[in-house]
């Protein structure tokens, strides 16, 4: 498991770096407007395609975290068993969607990679390219919780602390 924590460890650095980049962009596009009276056009642009990254990659980071909202009302009731079973059709749930973003989001990418934006000129589809990469390792990250979870190793609710 250490090659997921190096992982994760490493797209924080690209978060955190995406988010500096992006703040020092704006700044900078602000200055020259104040100052010159004129922006820049490409800053905008730029600044939206780092945003965009640092959602998707921070949904990822939130997703190997458990951080996502849920609703674990009824599993904190649940027997053990029970609230397995319900855990796995949720997991299964989860696929399910992310299967639909990673197709949506493959289809999505090839009808922008031809669509250059009009400042900058980079191709929309290598912004887009992010929306499959990131659920597909969602989808890894899932697929890892659920056999987990059939192996008995995640038999405690989330909200409960572990020792």
């Amino acid at each position: 498991m250490k090659l997921l924590e190096y992982a994760e460890r490493a797209l924080e650095w690209v978060v955190e770096l995406l988010l500096a980049l992006m703040a020092i962009v704006v700044f900078i596009n602000v200055i020259a407007r104040y100052l010159f009276a004129k922006a820049f056009p490409w800053t905008e642009e730029i600044a939206i395609f780092m945003f965009t990254w640092i959602i998707f990659l921070g949904a990822l980071l939130a997703f190997k975290r458990h951080r996502h909202l849920g609703v674990d009302l009824l599993l904190n009731v649940l027997p053990p068993l029970p609230r397995k079973i319900v855990a796995l059709l949720g997991n299964i749930l989860v696929g399910g969607a992310l299967l639909v973003l990673i197709d949506g989001g493959v289809k999505y990418y090839f009808q922008t990679i031809v669509w250059p934006a009009p400042a900058t000129q980079i191709p929309y589809g290598v912004i887009n390219a992010i929306i499959p990469f990131a659920a597909f390792f969602m989808l890894l990250l899932l697929l890892k919780d659920i056999i987990s979870l059939l192996r008995g190793e995640n038999d405690k609710p989330k909200g409960e602390k572990q020792c």
